[in-house]
């Protein structure tokens, strides 16, 4: 196989051997600065050097000199110039005949630069010479194929290193990585360079202290802000007592995905939003506090009087719809929010959202007679064949042979679903998630069960998945320790399989609960942060303590139990912040087995969470 552009290789004990390949008479010299820093030797500063090549130009094999003729002491990063002897270098790119060029090379590691197109070859006398290991690699764009030369020294086995060198530049890319998909850094973290890898941020709120179990490391800057990565999937959970700030917190989470202002932060895209919420049925339901996105705050208005809220659309039962727009009246009359009866088209229910509705658990084996003929007629219809309306004619014909009990549980599930279907299924299906829009399922009835509200929450969630919207999302449980306690078996599995596919569904997850240990510990395994309100359960601290990367110890526990409103402590393994080195010099590094105590910023909505007290 012949390689597709060029390798410079440079060996210890002789002159430098440059190997070009299948570049014919393209580049007959280049030049170069090239840093060489230890270990190669004592050329710590950059040299000006020049390759020579064999007339023509050198070709797959051939061996060409490389000169050092004197240091220039400009340059500390490598830099490759290619220039054809016949013609000027170009000066816009090297597409005029060239190819579309790109630098993949390193040198030990470090990325080399993109390509300057100044170079003038220079002759020489022969005099200089020096040889280190290779260091440098260019490939163009149409791809890289494999030398299959046997290395400096003859010795076959010799180019079997260049996997290890393939390693050692792959090792760039990954702090690169690194950067992008951290969850949450500090201010400290863009100063220090890498503002051009982190793309979409905002700020989340000020870090007050690190602590290890070494040391405890208050920042200089006061307040040091702390950024929430917004471009990144991650997933969260957010616990805390009533009153301890985790709704304020969450609202700022959701603030930062919906609101395109420069004083939230550097946010290009509005992300698309899905927050899932049960509460008390009846005359006395509250609204969920997520639909107050769709109002500012009235001191910030007069900051930003042209930014306008998210618009925001609540999906209520249908049967308790009367009751609801009641509850939401003074958010639809002066935010931007409507309310809407939730309801399916037959067309978007497959067979997974009927077995969610049907409260299916566990396998086939264990479940009751009735739903494993349920089962059987899904498996017979497959997905080619199956309809809402082809299964139900085939569970009629079925049913006939349920004992009573059996029909009645049937009949009562049937009835729920039905009760959310759509009485004209004509009309285009509704699009109910849109980019930079809010979507808030609010299923609070008092004839709603929590298992059947899970089946429903599921059934939304899988659409949510699946919906093309252009952008990010963010669901959000809210209040979980309503519904995720015994049942909702199926919307926890689905859960699992989001947060672990999150990379792939540019999905972030936040779950908001009063009460960590009804969070399946499989979910908490996988969680990129959590945040800690106040609380004083020892068992709440007992149970994350097994599930989280930190050493939770009584001194955290007394933090915890003393956090004022506001305050978190934040556990972000991946999480990038400033801390001291050997030196005690501020180096950025992961936040690993270490955590935040952190004061959430205010919000640029409005907060309807705040306590009703005797005497305002």
């Amino acid at each position: 196989m012949v390689m597709s552009g060029l390798v410079i290789s440079e060996y210890y004990g002789g002159a430098f051997n440059t190997r070009y390949s299948d570049l014919n008479s393209f580049a007959t010299s280049l030049s170069c600065n090239i840093a060489l820093d230890p270990p190669f030797g004592t050329m710590a500063k950059s040299k000006k050097c020049t390759f020579y090549s064999k007339p023509g130009g050198c070709r797959h094999g051939d061996a060409c000199k490389f000169q050092h003729v004197g240091s220039s002491g400009s340059s500390q990063k490598p830099v490759i110039s290619v220039a054809p002897t016949s013609s000027p270098p170009p000066q816009a790119g090297l597409d005029d005949g060239w190819g579309d060029w790109f630098a993949t090379s390193h040198v030990y590691g470090t990325p080399v630069p993109p390509f300057s197109h100044t170079a003038e070859p220079t002759p020489g006398d022969g005099d200089g010479w020096r040889s280190i290991e290779p260091v440098v690699s260019l490939r163009p764009a149409n791809g890289f194929q494999q030398n299959r030369s046997d290395g400096p020294a003859g010795n076959p086995s010799d180019v079997e290193l260049d996997l290890l060198r393939m390693k050692l530049s792959s090792e760039s890319s990954g702090k690169s990585h690194e950067n992008v998909t951290a969850p949450l850094f500090t201010r400290g973290v863009l100063d220090n360079g890498d503002a051009q890898e982190l793309r979409q941020y905002a700020v989340y709120g000020e870090m007050m202290s690190v602590h290890s179990q070494d040391f405890i490391h208050k920042p200089v800057d006061n307040p040091s802000r702390l950024y929430v990565n917004m471009n990144a999937p991650f997933s969260a959970v957010v616990c805390g007592v009533q009153g301890s700030g985790k709704s304020h917190t969450v609202n700022v989470m959701l603030e930062n995905a919906l609101i395109l202002e420069r004083r939230i932060g550097v946010v290009e895209k509005s992300l698309s939003a899905l927050v899932l919420h049960l509460g008390e049925g009846g005359k006395h339901s509250a609204p969920c506090e997520a639909a107050y996105q769709g109002v500012l705050a009235e001191e910030f208005r007069r900051l930003s009087p042209s930014v306008l809220p998210p618009p925001v659309v609540v999906y209520c039962s249908p049967s308790s719809m009367k009751t609801m727009r009641a509850v939401y009246e003074p958010l639809t009359r002066t935010g931007n929010v409507t309310v809407k009866p939730l309801k399916f088209d037959k067309r978007e229910l497959d067979a997974e959202s009927f077995l969610a509705m049907m409260a299916v658990e566990g396998t086939s084996e264990t479940a009751p007679l009735y739903i494993r003929i349920i089962l059987n007629i899904l498996r017979t219809l497959g997905e080619d064949n199956y309809s809402y309306d082809a299964f139900v004619k085939e569970l009629e014909l079925e049913k006939r042979d349920f004992n009573p009990a059996q029909q009645t549980g049937l009949k009562q599930r049937l009835k729920l679903l039905q009760s959310f279907l759509k009485d004209d299924n004509n009309e285009a299906i509704e699009l109910r998630f849109k980019p930079g829009q809010l979507t808030i399922i609010d299923l609070s009835d008092s004839f709603l069960d929590p298992t059947s509200a899970c089946g429903l929450f599921e059934i939304i969630t899988r659409q949510f998945v699946r919906a093309d919207v252009g952008t990010g999302k963010i669901l959000v449980l809210d209040e979980a320790h309503k519904y995720l306690g015994k049942s909702g078996h199926g919307l926890k599995e689905a859960l699992l399989y989001i947060i672990r596919q999150q990379r792939h569904f540019a999905m972030r997850v936040i779950i908001s609960t009063q009460e960590p240990t009804v969070i399946p510990a499989s979910i908490l395994d996988l969680t990129t942060v959590t945040i800690l309100h106040r609380f004083s359960a020892r068992s709440w601290w007992n149970h994350l303590a097994n599930h989280v990367s930190t050493q939770l110890t009584e001194e955290g526990f007394n933090q915890v139990v003393n956090l004022q409103t506001g305050e978190a402590l934040v556990i972000a393994p991946s999480g990038l912040v400033m801390l001291p080195s050997p030196e005690d010099e501020l180096a950025k590094r992961k936040l690993g087995r270490d955590y935040m105590v952190v004061k959430t910023r205010g919000r640029v909505t409005m907060d309807g969470g705040s306590s009703v007290l005797v005497v305002p």
